[in-house]
């Protein structure tokens, strides 16, 4: 409304919320949503073995326009709905109210159930490992502090848990700059291992391998203990491994979580046209070279059979020796390099 006394336009402000998400946090939050930075340890271990006989370059190229695909309409619906809340928005104003509650309550769920578990699952999964490839010498202390004392674990957790909400308390600006730091030192890491990868001989890594025997294996003995539980050397792709393969990659590289977002991001359909769909095609980018040099590096036989040992054997899998830390540090060689990565 305007009048002759006040021709300014009437503004309401009933929200209070502040658009403060720029398209650099978009595309930074895409890209550890995305989680390409997960795709590459768990999918050298899993896409050859869980999935043996699948071709990667299929299987990344098929998935690619599907990604997009999700991409463009995230960013179509945010647009034209700029709210704040993602599918609870989408989903009642466009389908029904209950639509909008089922997939909103889901993710609800995920997310206060999953959060605290996460928090241990890379603790023990991740970090853990990490530090015994690297630094072995200190295996009794985490050992401790991480598998053996549950209180450790609890403490070690919640405080992580802590600094993160601390950050979401403080406002958008704190956590989002923690979300572009952790982005920039992950994109480090990758090109950091992408190089060693590219540039060590495989003779030469197979050598670090069996010298260095992070997994108490060489690479001999990875192949044999593999045979001996039901390993197959070769194995031909089906459609339905295919599609397995494809849906594995597809849950880590699919990122709609930026539209939670849509109503405090600045020039929503610019920022959500640039860091969803350009989040989306760099995290798939990322992965598929990631994957790749893995792949070149070690072999497709060899990382079957460490997949197999890493994930399905019965002898194997329950020691968590089997980790991708290994292979990094047989690329890498320092310790504190392969621990950094």
């Amino acid at each position: 409304m305007s009048n002759k006394d006040n021709p300014k336009p009437f503004v309401r402000e009933s929200t209070g919320l502040v658009k403060s998400v720029s398209a650099l946090d978009v595309l930074a939050f895409t890209l550890l949503a995305a989680g390409p930075l997960v795709l590459i340890p768990l999918g050298v271990l899993t896409l050859p073995s869980v999935y043996q006989g699948s071709s990667l370059p299929v299987v990344l190229g098929l998935s690619l326009p599907i990604l997009l695909a999700l991409a463009f309409n995230t960013i179509a619906l945010s647009s034209a709905i700029p709210r704040a809340g993602g599918d609870y928005i989408f989903g009642s104003r466009v389908v029904h109210p209950v639509w909008g509650v089922i997939p909103s309550f889901m993710a609800l769920f995920s997310f206060v159930v999953g959060i605290g578990t996460l928090a241990v699952l890379n603790l023990q999964a991740f970090l853990g490992p990490a530090i015994l490839t690297s630094y072995p010498s200190t295996a009794p202390t985490v050992v401790s502090l991480i598998y053996t004392s549950k209180i450790d674990l609890f403490l070690i957790s919640s405080l992580i848990l802590i600094f993160v909400f601390a950050l979401a308390a403080v406002g958008n600006r704190a956590w989002f700059w923690m979300i572009r730091v952790l982005s920039l030192i992950a994109l480090v890491g990758v090109v950091v291992l992408t190089f060693y990868l590219f540039s060590t001989p495989g003779p030469l890594l197979i050598s670090n391998f069996n010298s260095q025997l992070a997994t108490g294996f060489n690479s001999t003995e990875v192949l044999a203990n593999a045979t001996a539980y039901g390993w197959q050397p070769s194995a031909t792709a089906s459609p339905l491994t295919t599609a397995g393969a494809m849906i594995f990659v597809f849950f880590f590289l699919a990122a709609p979580i930026s539209a939670y977002f849509a109503g405090e991001i600045k020039n929503t359909l610019r920022s959500m046209t640039a860091g969803v769909m350009g989040g989306t095609a760099v995290a798939w980018l990322i992965a598929a070279i990631g994957l790749g040099a893995f792949f070149l590096a070690f072999g497709y036989k060899f990382l079957s059979a460490y997949g197999f040992d890493a994930l399905v054997n019965p002898a194997t899998a329950p020691s968590g020796a089997f980790s991708v830390n290994a292979l990094v540090l047989a690329a890498v060689s320092s310790p504190s390099v392969a621990f950094f990565i």
